[in-house]
Parts: structure tokens; sequence; C-alpha cells
């Protein structure tokens, strides 16, 4: 459960930009996540959001998974492991494995510093956005 508030910690430390990728999560933390972003959003951080659409619509209504891609202008793939990501600046990176039926215990893995990876990671999003 820490690892979930370690990924609210970082949305509150973005001084520029967001990438967030959320394949699945529970949906009081998703809710978390979401409110988070939106106050960083108001506040002028850009904000990357890419979901499967088709995972995140078995836990919340298809209606719900439509209001937050016209939202956030969120990109749509389809992806086989639940691995979510958030990338803070284009300079840090937690990546969490969440289990749908184990979301209680996720894996979390934090990377201080992903160097060149992050730019990298900064021109492929701008070129899919």
């Amino acid at each position: 459960i820490r690892a979930y508030g370690t990924a609210l910690r970082l949305i509150d430390e973005a001084e520029e930009s967001i990438l967030v990728r959320i394949i699945y999560l529970p949906h009081d933390v998703l809710e978390n996540i979401l409110n988070k972003l939106r106050e960083v959003k108001a506040d002028g951080i850009d904000i990357y959001l890419i979901i499967d659409a088709r995972i995140l619509s078995t836990s919340m209504p298809k209606e719900n998974v439509a209001e937050i891609v016209k939202e956030f202008n969120a990109r749509i793939l389809d992806s086989l492991i639940p691995l979510n990501g958030l990338v803070l600046d284009f300079k840090q990176a937690l990546l969490l494995y969440v289990s749908p039926t184990l979301p209680e215990n996720p894996f979390a893995f934090l990377i201080q510093d992903i160097g060149e990876l992050g730019e990298l990671i900064k021109k492929y999003m701008m070129n899919l956005m």
C-alpha cells in the first residue's frame, strides 16, 4: 500500500510534466491518482495519460473510462501485463505491478534518475500526442 502513497507523492513533486500509464489499479487508488492529476493539471503541469480501457472497464463503467479519456486527452493501449508507471518530469520513474487478484500487494520499483531514457520517452510521447 505504501507504493500507492509514493505514486501520489511523486505526482505532487512534478514541476513540468508527468507521464502516467494506468493498466489496472484498485478503484479507490485510481480515484486518488486521478484527483491528484486534476490538481496538478490545474497548476499547469502537463499530463500525459495512457490507459488500458479494456482492463479498466472491468472495474468501472465504460462511460467513466470514456470520461477519463476525454478529460485528460488520454491515449488508449492494450496491455498483457498490469504494469502501471509514472514518469516524473522525464527524470524519475515509478513502476507498479498490480495484480487484479492481489491489488493490496503491489510490487513497486522507484528509479531516481532515468537519464537519457527520459529524453527518449519524452521524444516518443511528443510524437504520440
